[in-house]
């Protein structure tokens, strides 16, 4: 197990350093037993992968893109009926917020209004580069209210901002008598590495964590796709599909 190799490797380097002392012969002996050690917990425990990249986060600049959007819907009792008069409204909910949170400057410095003629407004954040815009709609005489907020956060102060600030922007706005629909929010990390998503989740994520998934195999001229509980294979031609059950036989064994 594991384990048992960590404190092999603990143990180790406290012999080390017992036999040699501090010394250059100890360090030169030591050190790769301790990238043992490390690399061991690293690999098995979440919680140390998880403090040494927020750590890492600290020290560097990674980001990661976010959309938060709200649907409201608005009713009879809402002080905001049409977006493209009653905007004001909203950009004072978010100059407060704000200044609370110690920015200063006048108002349309921090946010940046621009209509749409159509149906809608949009800010631009300042403080944190944050694109918000608001969008109302008809549904058979039914009027919302759609809030999309766009931007690209830093790991360190990240979810300060979505907590901070945009959820308590949306609890300003529900205020207003308008009655929130629910929320959708999409998180990416900003990186240049391949299929970053797919070998972050297999890494990241137990068996017992997960309750369903659905995966798409990239096979040559075979469709195949992976659920929580089946394989199938979609395919034109035999001969693809003997491929296919060798392959899919050789997954599920």
């Amino acid at each position: 197990m594991w384990w048992l190799l960590f404190l092999s490797a603990v143990a180790a380097i406290i012999a080390t350093f017992t036999r040699f002392g501090f010394s250059i012969i100890a360090v030169l002996i030591a050190l790769p037993i301790i990238y043992t050690a490390f690399n061991t917990l690293f690999v098995n425990v979440r919680k140390i992968r998880i403090l040494f990249r927020k750590a890492i986060n600290i020290l560097n600049l990674s980001t990661f893109d976010m959309q938060f959007r709200s649907v409201f819907n608005i009713e009879n009792k809402s002080k905001i009926q049409n977006i493209n008069k009653d905007y004001l409204i909203i950009q004072d909910i978010i100059y407060d917020i704000l200044l609370k949170e110690g920015f200063s400057g006048k108002k349309n410095e921090l946010i940046e209004p621009s209509l749409d003629r159509i149906s809608g407004v949009k800010f631009y954040i300042h403080p944190y580069k944050i694109y918000m815009s608001i969008d109302q709609s008809d549904n058979f005489g039914e009027q919302s209210l759609t809030l999309t907020a766009n931007g690209r956060l830093k790991y360190r102060n990240g979810e300060a901002v979505l907590n901070d600030f945009l959820i308590n922007v949306y609890e300003g706005i529900e205020q207003l008598g308008l009655n929130q629909n629910k929320y959708i929010l999409k998180l990416s990390k900003n990186t240049n590495i391949d299929g970053f998503m797919i070998k972050h989740f297999i890494k990241e994520l137990k068996t017992t964590e997960v309750e369903s998934f659905n995966i798409k195999i990239n096979h040559a001229n075979i469709n195949i796709a992976a659920n929580h509980n089946e394989v199938t294979i979609v395919t034109k031609q035999k001969i693809h599909l003997i491929k296919g059950i060798k392959f899919s036989l050789e997954l599920i064994n």
